[in-house]
């Protein structure tokens, strides 16, 4: 097992051709985390659901960036979410099927 899983990580292997970005400041931080985490953080607050990993996420990228993604990210409010129900969101999320 120990071989295999060291093999899936060698340098000829399948994941070595996998390319990340290569800077913290990447778009893929500096969009994503504000974008993307904050919104999903801030909805599952204002539902009371608990996101401790993606607050985990954020947290590391506003040290490691020195930016407050907190403060930068989307608020609900500009995302026209802030004063929906649970039933609400949920016949939205309805019309837009992923």
């Amino acid at each position: 097992m120990l071989v295999y899983f060291r093999a899936s990580f060698d340098k000829e292997g399948a994941v070595a051709r996998i390319s990340g970005p290569s800077l913290v400041k990447s778009r893929y931080i500096t969009e994503d985390i504000p974008y993307g985490l904050v919104p999903i953080a801030k909805l599952g607050r204002h539902f009371n659901v608990v996101t401790p990993v993606i607050d985990a996420v954020i947290e590391l990228a506003s040290v490691i960036n020195q930016t407050n993604y907190w403060k930068e990210g989307m608020s609900l409010e500009e995302l026209g979410l802030a004063t929906l129900s649970t039933e609400e969101l949920g016949r939205g999320a309805l019309l837009f099927p992923p």
